[in-house]
């Protein structure tokens, strides 16, 4: 008997405290939800001390969850009670050569030498004697240097303290022998880390080596009191040589310590990969229809039963197609040969009978038979299964049908639905997966099982040897019992394939429906493989179970019906995968393909994508199966992706229901005095002005380079950082520091990059901005630059490229600051990002929009950066049905959802079918909450929004968001995402009623709808004022632009405004282009926004947060809306204007000009600011001229200067 897998219980302790802490003295613990204490006297702890050389910092406690997730979903005896799991950090050395997480001297945690790491662990395992009493009834694992480290740890404490001893010590692929490992390795890598974690000392070495202390004459070491020692190695281990391991089991042995087990166990794997369980395997069945090899196909074949009839017919074909002289065994597969070997296995209905009997069933109007050494034709493809229960089985009687039984079994193929007996008839055909040719014999093995039936022809209904069904009540109870046998082992995936239905009839009747639900709900059914109508028929996904109702005529000699195109056929690919590998058995299925086919002269023709035939079968298919879909639209086949998570988003998790969820805020490893990082700050009572200083840095690292992905499943040369599609979430509490390496890899063609950190002050830091032009140059092709700044404000927001309007190609991620938050809820879903999506790269849309006041229509809108695609919308390479974006909420639970509109033009309209929104924050402002059933965002805004999980349990609703038709053009308006709820079938299609809402305008909510929680007044009169006329206008030359009072903005990537106004330049007079506004030493200003041009511009500012005082149509009457406290926010909607005289719209806000520096304020429509919609506010330049601007980013511009071939003193003389 095995126990049932229980959920398990997080908890993260600290084992350490004071000045004495760090990041790393932590422990992180798993507790079975039945035992939440972890105290059960009869059950064992596991302990693990992971490697990583010491000094690793991308290894750590939680390297042990692959090998957690296998050990707490794996059933196992009722007597192995496991009370929880703990995994342990230690102190690190230095590696300030590691090259994404270089360490600096700086952090503690980083700067441990041997004995710190053993005193991290020993004092650890004191603390989980403490809490959970584990003496005696614990497994000490570790590996590579954390198997050292178990088998270095004392007996007693340098404290007097007794340290818990395990029952079992297990040592995976350790150093046990320092000065040996030395010895045979002499890569210089070795001796830096060994000197890294042991120092140069080389007496230390040896004195630290458990297999040199082993001998006696020390204090006692812990593994000396275990009952079990076990030491395991991989003969593949590429890093740590066995002889480590076999020397040190000679050690142990040689102790012989009385009651003390000793063993060895092999293992399989390179160094890293022994505790990185197996991945989930993905499979793909390859599913077609009836196969005809007799008559003319038979007589076409070197061996051919003869038959006069059928040779005179053929004599006639050969005559005018002379190529089938040289028909062979492989050529009725032709050129789908490449489908089929690409397969795992290849599933067909044999719609033959493979004999040399001459005797036919009476009556009956055709009759196939084709040569049984024919059937070697099977194996070409190869073929794995072969349906017997069909309508031309039994066409030569019985000896017919033995004959091919015979034959199949002779050239092991499975078959099921006839046999020589009923019951072999009726049992299943069993395939494994993978295949047992070329499979490893360690391999973990799938079985499918195969069952087989026909409802026609009713007169063979007295041959035992041939299943044959109806629809009646009594049949289904018979199914039932059959696929339900008890006496049968589970499979993996279960089938049934069955020949149904009339010929030619495009849609199945309902009794068959019935039949196939009835299969899936009663029978545990997975697919369904339908064959009958000589013509392809729709695809239905019934509780995330797949039936194919018609797989057509795959290969024959019949006669074409132009009607029904019999000829036109697929091969209909199904991918199933594990549920999660490790050892899992469970399969599931993913998506289905239909790769359409045609027959001609005896053979199966795969179809080009361009052919019409090809269009025919998926318009064909497609059109069949939205019949049967409810709420799906046009191009999409069923709500099992197409397209894995890798092949739409990159290494990204966003947009899974595996996704991680962020905390309320990050923990250093130590307790907050109040709890919280930022102490007894509140929204309400703390101005946020008063940024905390908390010393804490944030450390990432960026690469960007071009990938290829399909987020919509239209394939798109991207932008990628770090691989992901969107780019990695950033997160700090308010008052860290962020420092981020961007590494510029971008290559065929090279570019420049930058990024920005959008809606942060970079007060003091105005130079790491990331704008191109104004507060650096751009990062060159193959250089790095680093970020360094303070976490300033709190909330959500995002980063993005600004070199042109290069972030549309992917170039975003989001950036979440934890801070003060006045309201409850329970689960963070982190962010979702709303994003209009073009399949042209960027630079190719600029050259063409360039000079035009239309933008060009995105083709798509994506939530999280998943949508589908309607594939007759374009003629490059797509896939339909790629996948959506999925969410989970539970019932009666409050969630957070971290809106970001990430378009380069859309405005988006978000709305959750059937719920509520409440409004907390916009942009980095919480507010008083409010509540609405459509956020509307423009490009660069932010909403956090509350919404309560009102659904039932296994409900699943619609989330939404459109590209707003009033504001914005797209191809395809809508975008998808699904919410679940808790026990919700994860694969079933949400039947939810939209929310209906009206457009009236392209502005945001009204401003007196939105207070900001923190009560603060901007200057009754601002010590400047400033009209902001937006225009588009046609310059000399005859191109159009957008201008900002008569002047469009143009960057020149080669300079740095703030260098410049570093040096007192701060006039510019010989580039207007640049278009700055200087404000002097004012402190307050005001910009007061007109537009006449029926267009909406999300207004954005750099390095401040705005008062919205007002907004609106026509000439602005001075009244502010809530003066006491007006709307805040970095980015604001101006809503369309009117080309009629005196019907501007308008918009007001004012800044306080606090923050010295040269700060864009834009449209953040891309198309837009790259066409000149932009100015550049140069504050307070008295005080510019006083930063310590760090001389990397005169560097950067040295180092694209360089790139660009130009002089590299043109800068040095441009300031002066």
């Amino acid at each position: 008997m095995s126990l049932p897998t229980t959920p398990l219980k997080h908890v993260r302790h600290s084992y350490r405290d004071g000045a004495d802490a760090t990041s790393l003295s932590t422990i992180d613990v798993w507790l079975s939800s039945t035992n939440k204490e972890g105290n059960n006297p009869d059950g064992i702890w596991v302990v693990f001390i992971h490697g990583g050389a010491w000094r690793d910092p991308l290894i750590d406690s939680t390297s042990f969850r692959p090998a957690l997730s296998l050990l707490s979903t794996t059933p196992r005896p009722t007597a192995v009670q496991i009370s929880g799991y703990a995994s342990l950090n230690y102190r690190l050395s230095p590696y300030p050569s590691h090259p994404s997480h270089p360490s600096t001297p700086s952090d503690p945690s980083r700067a441990a030498q041997h004995p710190e790491h053993l005193d991290d662990i020993t004092t650890a395992l004191l603390l989980l004697e403490k809490v959970y009493g584990i003496d005696g009834r614990y497994l000490l694992a570790g590996h590579s240097c954390g198997a050292t480290l178990a088998f270095q740890v004392p007996a007693i404490s340098g404290g007097g303290e007794k340290l818990p001893v395990p029952s079992v010590i297990i040592g995976s692929e350790g150093i046990y022998d320092i000065p040996s490992l030395l010895e045979r390795n002499s890569h210089p890598i070795y001796r830096e880390f060994i000197i890294s974690a042991f120092g140069e000392a080389e007496e230390m070495w040896g004195a630290a080596s458990p297999r040199l202390a082993a001998s006696g004459g020390e204090e006692p070491r812990l593994w000396e009191k275990a009952g079990v020692v076990t030491i395991s190695h991989s003969e593949e281990d590429e890093y740590v040589e066995m002889a480590q391991s076999v020397d040190m089991l000679e050690r142990v042995e040689g102790r012989e310590i009385e009651g003390q087990v000793a063993m060895f166990v092999g293992v399989e794997g390179r160094h890293d990969e022994y505790l990185k369980m197996q991945s989930p395997r993905e499979f793909r069945l390859n599913f077609v229809g009836d196969v005809m090899l007799g008559r003319l196909i038979d007589q076409l074949m070197p061996t051919h039963v003869y038959s006069p009839t059928e040779a005179k017919h053929l004599k006639a074909f050969k005559h005018h197609n002379p190529e089938l002289q040289s028909y062979t065994q492989s050529s009725p597969w032709d050129t789908t040969l490449s489908l089929f070997r690409s397969g795992s296995l290849n599933l067909m209905n044999l719609e033959t009978a493979a004999t040399t009997s001459s005797e036919k069933w009476p009556e009956k109007a055709f009759n196939y038979r084709m040569h049984p050494s024919n059937i070697a034709s099977l194996h070409i493809p190869p073929i794995d299964y072969a349906g017997l229960a069909n309508n031309h089985t039994l066409d030569f009687c019985k000896e017919g049908l033995l004959d091919t039984v015979h034959s199949l079994k002779e050239a092991k193929i499975a078959f099921a639905g006839a046999g020589e007996s009923r019951e072999e008839a009726t049992r299943p055909a069993v395939l494994e997966l993978p295949r047992a040719e070329g499979r490893d014999e360690k391999m973990l093995v799938h079985q499918i099982h195969i069952y087989a039936a026909s409802d026609h022809p009713s007169d063979w209904a007295s041959e035992p040897g041939f299943h044959l069904i109806d629809y009646s009540p009594s049949t289904k109870e018979r199914l039932k019992q059959l696929l339900t046998s008890q006496n049968i082992l589970a499979p993996d995936i279960k089938i049934f394939s069955v020949h149904w239905g009339p010929n030619y009839s495009w849609q199945p009747a309902a009794e068959i429906r019935d039949m196939a639900h009835f299969l899936i709900d009663e029978c545990g059914v997975d697919i369904i493989h339908g064959h009958s109508s000589h013509h392809v028929q729709g695809v239905e996904t019934y509780k995330g179970k797949l039936i194919i109702y018609g797989c057509g005529d795959f290969v024959d000699d019949y006669a074409v019906s132009p009607g029904h195109r019999n000829n036109l056929s697929a091969v209909w690919r199904v991918a199933i995968s594990e549920n999660g590998g490790n050892g899992q058995k469970k399969l599931s299925l993913k998506s289905v393909e239909v790769f359409p086919t045609k027959t001609y002269l005896f053979q199966a023709r795969a179809l080009d994508r361009n052919d019409a035939d090809h269009e025919w079968v998926v318009e064909k298919v497609r059109a069949l199966s939205i019949a049967r879909n409810q709420g799906l639209g046009k191009g999409s086949i069923n709500l099992i992706a197409t397209l894995s998570q890798t092949a739409t988003n990159g290494d990204s998790p966003l947009g899974t229901l595996s996704a991680p969820l962020p905390a309320k805020f990050l923990e250093d490893g130590k307790p907050f005095p109040y709890g919280y990082p930022w102490d007894t700050a509140t929204t309400d009572r703390t101005d946020p002005r008063n940024v905390p200083n908390t010393g804490k840095v944030r450390q990432y690292n960026f690469v960007i380079e071009r990938a290829t992905l399909a987020p919509d499943g239209v394939q798109k040369n991207s932008l990628l950082i770090n691989g992901q599609f969107p780019g990695p979430t950033i997160e700090a509490n308010w008052g860290d520091t962020f420092q981020i390496t961007v590494t510029n890899n971008i290559t065929s063609p090279e570019e420049g990059t930058t990024l920005h950190w959008h809606g942060l002050h970079q007060e003091q830091t105005p130079w790491f901005d990331g704008v191109p032009s104004v507060s650096q140059c751009p990062i060159a092709p193959g250089k790095s630059f680093t970020y360094t700044f303070q976490a300033d404000v709190y909330g959500t927001s995002w980063y993005h490229s600004h070199y042109s309007a290069q972030y549309a190609d992917g170039l975003f991620g989001a950036m979440i600051i934890h801070g003060p938050a006045d309201v409850h809820y329970d689960y963070d879903l982190g962010p979702i990002f709303l994003s209009d999506h073009y399949h042209t790269g960027y630079s190719e849309l600029v050259k063409r929009y360039t000079g035009l006041r239309d933008v060009p229509n995105s083709n798509n809108n994506l939530i999280n950066g998943k949508m589908n695609y309607n594939c007759d919308l374009t003629n490059a390479t797509c896939t339909p049905n790629a996948g959506l974006s999925k969410f989970k909420f539970e019932s009666g639970k409050l969630h957070r959802l971290r809106l970001i509109n990430s378009g380069s033009d859309g405005t988006q309209k978000f709305t959750i079918d059937g719920h509520i929104m409440k409004v907390i924050a916009n942009d980095f402002v919480p507010v008083h909450p409010y509540e609405t059933n459509v956020i509307t965002l423009g490009v660069g805004q932010r909403s956090d929004v509350l919404v309560r999980g009102t659904g039932r349990p296994k409900e699943s609703f619609w989330m939404r968001s459109d590209i707003s038709r009033r504001c914005s053009n797209s191809d395809q308006h809508h975008a998808l995402a699904v919410i679940h709820y808790e026990k919700a079938d994860t694969s079933t299609t949400p039947t939810s009623q939209a929310t209906v809402y009206n457009e009236t305008n392209c502005s945001n909510d009204p401003l007196d709808m939105t207070k900001p929680k923190f009560v603060l007044a901007p200057p009754r009169q601002p010590d400047f004022t400033q009209i902001v006329d937006i225009d588009f206008q046609t310059n000399a030359a005859g191109i159009g632009k957008w201008t900002i009072n008569n002047q469009s903005f143009q960057a020149n990537i080669d300079y740095a405004i703030l260098l410049l106004a570093n040096q007192g330049n701060t006039s510019y007079p010989n580039d207007p282009q640049w278009n700055v506004f200087n404000f002097g030493n004012s402190t307050s200003i005001r910009l007061i926004l007109r537009s006449q041009i029926p267009i909406s511009h999300p207004m954005h500012i750099h390095g401040h947060t705005f008062w919205v005082v007002a907004e609106g149509v026509g000439e602005w009457d001075g009244v502010v809306t809530h003066p006491e406290n007006p709307q805040r926010r970095d980015t604001q909607l101006l809503d369309w204007g009117y080309p009629s005289p005196g019907k501007p719209s308008y918009m007001v806000i004012d800044f306080l000009a606090n923050n010295p520096g040269v700060w864009p304020f834009h449209c953040h429509v891309a198309w837009h600011s790259t066409d000149g919609l932009s100015m550049n506010l140069l504050t307070r330049p008295d005080l510019i001229t006083k930063l310590q601007i760090p001389p990397t980013i005169s560097q950067t511009c040295s180092d694209w200067r360089d790139y660009r071939g130009l002089d590299t003193e043109a800068l040095v003389i441009a300031a002066a």
